[in-house]
């Protein structure tokens, strides 16, 4: 796994998906601006809620980071 998480990537993935920010908060057991904040590489999720995100996804670990 890359070393720098990259909030874009959780972004492209998201609207590929077509899962708002909500339903991904709600998914993982963050609040919307939390999601906000790792979309803008504001905050890096811990490893606990990336598993969530990956889960939810259904993608690789890479595929977030850069």
């Amino acid at each position: 796994m890359s070393e720098l998480f990259d909030g874009d990537r959780l972004r492209s993935k998201r609207k590929e998906l077509r899962i708002t920010q909500k339903e991904l908060a709600e998914a993982v057991g963050v609040s919307l601006i939390t999601i906000s904040r790792y979309e803008r590489s504001e905050r890096i999720p811990d490893s606990n809620i990336l598993s969530k995100i990956v889960e939810r996804f259904n993608c690789q670990y890479d595929d977030l980071f850069i």
